[in-house]
C-alpha cells in the first residue's frame, strides 16, 4: 500500500508493526519468535523507502528496530538468546547496507579519505545505524560471558562486513566503524582482577544492564580471540590489498590494528609493567611487518610506496614497543624519539604524507611524557644524582634526536611536524641543561632538592641564553609557535631574575667581606642576563621588530642600571661592612650612574640610536635628580661638594662630547627629531 499510496501507509506498516509487540503479550516472550517477525518489517519499509526515496521513513524504522534490542537486554534477557538477537543485529546492518546505498556516490569512486564524510542525510542514518548495531552486539557478547557461540557470531558479523568491504568500496565506512567495535570489546572485555564496574553501583544487582561485569571469563579466551583477530583481519587485508580502492588507509588499518590490540593486551593484562614475553611478541610482529615491507616492495601494486612506508613504520613502531615494554621511567621517551627519527628516515626515503601525521603524534606523545611528568622526580632513584644520569639520554640525546629529525623532515613549507620538532629540540636542551644545573649546584644534588643562590644566577642565565636562540629561530624560521615559547622563556627569565634577585641582591642581602667586586655572584645574576636582553634588542632591531626592541632594549637597561648599583653597594660593604648606606656610598652611586649615562649618549651617538640615546638622557635626568633632591640634604663635608663639582663637570663634559660626536656624525636637526 505505502508503494502505491504514500508515505502515510508505510507510516502505518513500520510503526504500527514495530509497537505491536510491545502491545500483545503471549506470557512467554521469545526472542525466537519476536526478532525474525521485526526484521520482516523492517527490511519491509526499508525497501518501500527505497523504492520512494524517502528518507524519513526508514530512520523511524531503524531507530524502532534497534530500540527494541535496548528493551530485550534490560527486560527479557535469558541466556541462548544471543543466535537470535546476533542474527537479527546481522540482517539489519545487511539491510541497512543494502538498502541505503548510493547515497553518497564519492565513497564508490574517489580514494581520499575525505570521501567517506557522508553527503546524504541517507548515508549518515546507515552509518549511525551501523555504529549503533555494532556497540550492541558488543554489549550481547558481553551478556553471553563470551561464549564460544557469541564470539563465533561476532566473528561471523566480522566476516560479513569484511565481504561487503570486498565488494564495494562504499562499506568502508562501516568496516571501520566494526573494526571500532572489535578495539572497543577488547578494551572493555573483563578480565580478572581488573575494577569492577558493579563495584561503583548500588548493592541490588543490575543482573540485565548490558555493560555490567556478570562473570569475568578466563583469560586463555582473551588472549586467544585477540590473538585470532589481529592476525585474522591484519593478514586477510593485506591479501587482499590490491583488490582495494583505499589502499592507504587500509594498508593503515592492517599495521596498525595488530599494534593496538598488542598494547591493548599489554595494558590489561600486565597493567604496563615491564614484561619480556610481551616485548617477544612485538619483535615476531615487527618481523612480521618487515616480510611484509619486502614483499610489497617486490611487487607492482599501485601505490607500492605509500604502502611500503606504512608497514616499514609498523615495524619500527612493533621495535619501539618492544623497546617500551622491557625499559622503564626515562627510557621509555628515549625510544619513542628514536621512533620519530626512524620516521625521518622512512619518510625521506618514500615521502608518504601520512608519515609526518605518525610522527607529530609520537613527538607530542615524547614531549607530554617529559614536560608534563610529575614521576620523573623518582627518575633515578633516592639520593643526589651523579654527574652523567639519566637526564643525558631523556633529555639531552631527545634534542638531538629531533633536532636531527628536524632535518630529515625539512620540506619547503613548514608545517606543524617541524615547529614541533624545532620547539622541542630546543626545548629539550634547556629542560637538560635547567636539570643538570639543578643537579650540580643545587643544595642536595636531587631533583626535588633547593635550589642555591649560585644555581639560581645560573639558572637565569640558561633561560636568558634559551629565549636568545628561540628568538633568533623565530625570526630565522617565521615560525609562531617558536614565538609563543619565546615569550613563555621571557616571563621565565624575569620570574628568575627577580627571585634571584631577592637572594642575592646587595639591597636584600649584604655581601661578605670577602667577596670579589665585579666576578660575584652579581654578574651571573645580572649582567650577563642584561648582556643576554641586549643582543635579542639588536636581533629585533635588525628584524624591524619595534615592539620586542622596546620591551628587550627596556629590559637590559633597566637590569644593566641595577646590576651598577648592586656592584656600587658591594664594593661600599667590602670597605666598610657597617651595614648603613655611608655619604662615600651615595657620592659613588651618583659617579656610576653618571658614567652609565655617558656610556649610553656615547654608543647612542655612535650607532645612531635615538631610543638607547634617550636612555642615557634619562639616566643623566636622575643623576641631576639625584644629586639636587639627596645629595644636597644627605651628604656632608667633602663628599658633598664633589658631588656638585662632579655632576658639573660630567655636564659640561657631555656637552662637549655630545657637540663633538655630533659634527662627525648626523645633523643636529636629525638628532634633536629623534
Amino acid at each position: 500500500l505505502a508503494l502505491v499510496q504514500g508515505r502515510f501507509f508505510a507510516y502505518i506498516g513500520v510503526i504500527g508493526g514495530l509497537i505491536i509487540p510491545a502491545l500483545v503479550s503471549t506470557g512467554n516472550p521469545s526472542a525466537y519468535k519476536l526478532f525474525p517477525y521485526l526484521l520482516i518489517i523492517v527490511a519491509s519499509g526499508l525497501w518501500v523507502s527505497r523504492r520512494r526515496g524517502w528518507v524519513d521513513v526508514p530512520a523511524t524504522a531503524i531507530f524502532l528496530a534497534i530500540l527494541w534490542v535496548f528493551t530485550w537486554i534490560f527486560t527479557n534477557w535469558h541466556a541462548g538468546d544471543i543466535i537470535p538477537v546476533s542474527a537479527y543485529l546481522l540482517l539489519l546492518g545487511a539491510a541497512n547496507s543494502i538498502s541505503l546505498r548510493g547515497a553518497t556516490p564519492s565513497r564508490a569512486n574517489e580514494k581520499s579519505l575525505s570521501a567517506l564524510i557522508p553527503e546524504h542525510t541517507i548515508t549518515k542514518v546507515s552509518d549511525l545505524a551501523t555504529f549503533v548495531c555494532v556497540i550492541l552486539f558488543v554489549c550481547i557478547i558481553r551478556l553471553e560471558h563470551y561464549s564460544a557461540i557469541a564470539l563465533f557470531m561476532g566473528t561471523l558479523g566480522l566476516a560479513f562486513q569484511g565481504y561487503l568491504v570486498s565488494r564495494s568500496a562504499e562499506n568502508d565506512a562501516a568496516g571501520l566503524i566494526s573494526l571500532l567495535g572489535v578495539i572497543f570489546l577488547l578494551v572493555t572485555w573483563h578480565v580478572p582482577d581488573m575494577f569492577e564496574i558493579q563495584q561503583m553501583l548500588s548493592e541490588s544487582d543490575p543482573l540485565y544492564f548490558a555493560l555490567d561485569p556478570i562473570a569475568p571469563p578466563g583469560m586463555e579466551t582473551f588472549v586467544t580471540t585477540s590473538v585470532l583477530l589481529a592476525g585474522a583481519i591484519s593478514i586477510g587485508l593485506f591479501l587482499w590489498l590490491p583488490h582495494l580502492l583505499r589502499k592507504s588507509m587500509w594498508g593503515t588499518v592492517s599495521a596498525a590494528l595488530p599494534v593496538i590490540i598488542l598494547i591493548i593486551d599489554y595494558w590489561r593484562i600486565q597493567n604496563l609493567d615491564t614484561s619480556i614475553p610481551f616485548a617477544f611478541v612485538a619483535l615476531v610482529l615487527a618481523g612480521a611487518f618487515t616480510f611484509a615491507t619486502i614483499r610489497i616492495n617486490r611487487s607492482d601494486i599501485e601505490g607500492r610506496t605509500s604502502l611500503v612506508a606504512i608497514f616499514a613504520a609498523g615495524a619500527t613502531t612493533a621495535v619501539a614497543l618492544a623497546i617500551a615494554m622491557i625499559l622503564r621511567d626515562a627510557w621509555l621517551s628515549f625510544a619513542l624519539a628514536l621512533e620519530v627519527l626512524a620516521l625521518g628516515y622512512i619518510w625521506r626515503a618514500t615521502v608518504v604524507k601520512g608519515l609526518r601525521t605518525f610522527a607529530l603524534l609520537l613527538a607530542c606523545v615524547v614531549l607530554v611524557r617529559l614536560f608534563f611528568n610529575a614521576s620523573i622526580f623518582d627518575y633515578g632513584g633516592s639520593g643526589p644524582l651523579p654527574l652523567i644520569n639519566w637526564t643525558f639520554y631523556a633529555y639531552g640525546l631527545s634534542a638531538a634526536i629531533f633536532y636531527y629529525a628536524a632535518k630529515l623532515f625539512a620540506q619547503e613549507d613548514r608545517d606543524r611536524l617541524l615547529s614541533i620538532l624545532t620547539a622541542g629540540s630546543i626545548m629539550l636542551l634547556i629542560s637538560f641543561v635547567t636539570l643538570e644545573i639543578h643537579i650540580l649546584f643545587g643544595r642536595g644534588g636531587e631533583l626535588n632538592s633547593a635550589p642555591s643562590d649560585l644555581e639560581l644566577a645560573l639558572q637565569t642565565i640558561n633561560w636568558g641564553a634559551a629565549t636568545t636562540l628561540l628568538f633568533w629561530r623565530e625570526l630565522k624560521d617565521q615560525d609562531k609557535l617558536l614565538g609563543y615559547l619565546r615569550r613563555f622563556m621571557t616571563i621565565i627569565t624575569i620570574l628568575g631574575l627577580i627571585s634571584g634577585g631577592a637572594e642575592n641582591s646587595a639591597y636584600f642581602q649584604y655581601m661578605n667581606t670577602d667577596a670579589l667586586p665585579i666576578f660575584n655572584i652579581q654578574l651571573l645574576q645580572f649582567f650577563i642576563p642584561a648582556g643576554l636582553y641586549g643582543i635579542k634588542a639588536w636581533l629585533a632591531h635588525k628584524d624591524g621588530r619595534s615592539r620586542s626592541l622596546k620591551y628587550y632594549g627596556g629590559l637590559a637597561f633597566l637590569i644593566t642600571w641595577y646590576w651598577i648599583t648592586a656592584e656600587v653597594h658591594v664594593l661600599a660593604t667590602m670597605l666598610d661592612n657597617s651595614r648603613t648606606i655611608s655619604d662615600w656610598e651615595s657620592y659613588s652611586y651618583s659617579i656610576a650612574w653618571l658614567a652609565y649615562a655617558v656610556a649610553l649618549l656615547v654608543v647612542g651617538l655612535m650607532k645612531n640610536l635615538g631610543k638607547l640615546r634617550m636612555a642615557g638622557l634619562f639616566v643623566l635626568g636622575v643623576v641631576v635628580l639625584k644629586v639636587f633632591l639627596i645629595d644636597m640634604n644627605a651628604l656632608e663635608g667633602l663628599a658633598r661638594a664633589l658631588s656638585f663639582m662632579g655632576l658639573g663637570a660630567g655636564l659640561i663634559g657631555i656637552g662637549y662630547l655630545y657637540q663633538k660626536l655630533n659634527q662627525e656624525g648626523e645633523p643636529v636637526s636629525e638628532i634633536n627629531r629623534q
